[in-house]
């Protein structure tokens, strides 16, 4: 029954049209950039931000691990277009307490 439903063309032109859209979103990706390479950025972007106590000892990026966590998200609009970002990191900070900024 199957094979009077799928003839071998529609198949082809099936799997011809998928591996396009493969193709077609490879080029088309977001590009990711780092601060480090030199890129300015100039924008606006909205930012929701948590600190926490480092109680675990997390070290995000590969040094000592420091008393305060701070994890932040943001999207926004810059001079090389729509960016989002997040952060991680422990930073040398007073001890937290129960007040929000």
């Amino acid at each position: 029954m199957f094979r009077n439903l799928i003839s071998r063309r529609n198949l082809v032109l099936i799997s011809s049209g998928l591996l396009l859209l493969a193709a077609i979103s490879l080029v088309l990706a977001p590009k990711r950039t780092r601060a480090d390479e030199g890129a300015h950025i100039k924008g606006t972007f909205t930012v929701a931000f948590s600190v926490m106590p480092n109680t675990s000892g997390d070290s995000f990026c590969g040094g000592t691990p420091a008393g305060v966590t701070v994890e932040a998200h943001g999207v926004g609009h810059s001079s090389l277009g729509d960016l989002s970002f997040s952060l991680q990191k422990t930073i040398v900070g007073p001890p937290c307490t129960a007040v929000s900024h």
